[in-house]
């Protein structure tokens, strides 16, 4: 089965085809999707005195440092205050991890018209604007386009209007006709099977399976929303205890404000036990079975913030972080816990054959082939 580039990078820079392919041979689900981004702008100022800007974009991500990594340039379009470029920009989007993207727009200097755009010096062209955003602003909107006022670097739009830039997303070619393929054997043939040679035979397949395998951002794009619930578990191995939450309040923000307040609990509450799951796993159930029954489209992650108990389930759906790497700030709290969800949530959608909306019909059907 093949279900898109698969990889490892932090940074959101296009993928090692070496890497990816190990990784599809190892058959680990995909960690990022590879995805183009095509840019185009609007109303940009006029810089040049005979003609118009000659302008090009250049595309950057924000590191965790603060620093900016370019990932690419478009090509220079001359003559032109609404320029669509030609030339897209990879980018390897993570749904764990804010993915900040940065675009600088520059008017490119008649002089260094000869030369490929990526041995220009920026600092010698004309500055035109900038816009920023996160990757996830462009990829969830169903249309995967956003549109996005050009400021000053500092970040003011000053006494002129400086343009929009206009960023469209799309998954690669790969991603897109990425396809499951199953085939039936009818029967297996061995006739050296208690030989200590090379063990020859026959495999007769008489049919195949084809479907489309959509891709994570192919739901999240087209309404499918992802929903969470938090549990804590104040409980120890032995004995038993009540808590009463009534006495203790936290307003929280985002995980690392559970986190926080969770570590702040625990200095003022006196952990006992037994540890059962079985009520605050059996509401979460009935809160996303209310959910299905009434056709909306949400997929429930359930976070409990306690012990692990060895237990494993039926279905690869459990992420453990453990706490001491946390709060040893070896790893991000929200990267480690979301990291595993896109693969489990298509695992999920592919076995209950749920298809994104508003998808091409065509595209959808499964076909089975005789051979």
């Amino acid at each position: 089965m093949y279900s898109g580039g698969v990889g490892t990078t932090a940074g959101g820079a296009a993928h090692n085809d070496a890497v990816d392919f190990f990784f599809r041979t190892k058959g680990l689900n995909a960690l990022f999707t590879q995805i183009e981004l095509s840019l185009s702008a609007s109303k940009l100022l006029d810089r040049d005195i005979v003609s118009k800007s000659d302008p090009i974009a250049v595309v950057y991500i924000k590191k965790r440092d603060g620093a900016l990594e370019e990932l690419g340039r478009t090509e220079v379009i001359m003559n032109s205050l609404e320029p669509a470029w030609i030339e897209k920009i990879n980018v390897a989007y993570q749904f764990e991890i804010v993915q900040q993207l940065v675009f600088h727009v520059y008017d490119v200097d008649t002089r260094y018209h000869n030369l490929h755009v990526k041995t220009l010096k920026l600092k010698d062209q004309e500055f035109l604007g900038e816009a920023s955003c996160a990757i996830s602003e462009i990829v969830t909107k169903q249309s995967q386009s956003l549109t996005l006022n050009l400021h000053n670097k500092n970040g003011q739009r000053g006494l002129k209007n400086l343009g929009t830039l206009t960023v469209h997303a799309e998954e690669t070619v790969a991603s897109r006709n990425a396809v499951e393929i199953t085939f039936r054997c009818s029967h297996l043939d061995n006739k050296d099977l208690f030989s200590k040679s090379v063990l020859k035979g026959q495999l007769f397949v008489d049919g195949f399976c084809e479907k489309k395998l959509y891709s994570f951002l192919d739901y999240i794009s087209s309404g499918f929303e992802l929903n969470f619930m938090v549990a804590v578990d104040f409980t120890a191995m032995v004995g038993t205890h009540k808590i009463y939450p009534e006495k203790a309040h936290y307003v929280v923000e985002g995980l690392e404000g559970i986190m926080a307040a969770y570590a702040s609990a625990l200095r003022n509450v006196a952990l006992a036990g037994p540890t059962l799951f079985r009520q605050v796993i059996n509401t979460a159930a009935e809160i996303a079975g209310r959910s299905l029954s009434q056709g909306s489209n949400k997929y429930f992650v359930l976070l409990i913030i306690t012990s692990s108990t060895g237990r494993i389930a039926t279905r690869d759906i459990v992420q453990f972080v453990p706490m001491r790497d946390v709060h040893g700030g070896h790893m991000s709290i929200v990267q480690s816990l979301l990291e595993e969800l896109p693969g489990q949530f298509l695992t999920y959608m592919r076995s209950k054959d749920i298809k994104p909306h508003n998808v091409n019909l065509a595209q959808a059907s499964v076909q089975d082939h005789p051979v």
